[in-house]
Formats: structure tokens, sequence, C-alpha cells
């Protein structure tokens, strides 16, 4: 349902704010592009929205949705600028 843009950028973000998705084999490791599943992928965009993912905390809104999708679509657009430019780091993010 996703580009493979999208979820790198998701799991660049998963990365620097040290989530941990159940999708992961080793805490220190980021997942491949291809293990992380649809509900892992939903629930790093309400967190780019602002939704923080406490105990007892009801499940993200739309509004939550769409704010973090925004961020999540400019930075996927970014990503994909980046490699259109010949950026080695970028690409390397979709390869991880």
């Amino acid at each position: 349902m996703f580009e493979e843009s999208e979820i790198a950028v998701l799991l660049d973000y998963a990365g620097d704010m040290g989530f941990q998705l159940p999708c992961q084999k080793t805490p220190d490791t980021l997942p491949e592009i291809a293990d992380v599943s649809l509900g892992e992928a939903v629930l790093l965009i309400a967190r780019l929205g602002g939704y923080l993912n406490r105990k007892n905390e009801a499940p993200p809104g739309h509004q939550v949705v769409w704010n973090g999708y925004f961020r999540l679509s400019m930075g996927a657009q970014t990503l994909e600028r980046s490699i259109r430019q010949g950026d080695l780091s970028a690409q390397k993010k979709l390869l991880v």
C-alpha cells in the first residue's frame, strides 16, 4: 500500500526516535523494507502526526493520521528527489 520510499522514511524516523517495531529482529538494527506490516506503517504515520502511543490512550484519529501522512509524503518526495539528483546516501536508505 506504500511506496518503498515512504517505508524508508518511516524506518528512518523510527530509528531516529528509537521506536521498537514488532518486525525488528534485534533492537539495534532496523528491519527490511519488506518486513514492515501495514499496521506498523500506519502506527508510525500516526506517530509522525503527534500520536504518543501510550498504554491506555485511544487509537489515533483521522486528523493525527492526516498530519502524519502529510509529513510522510513530504519526506518521501524529498528522498525521491535526492535520488533523482544522484545522492548516494539517499539511495542507501532504500536498500536498508
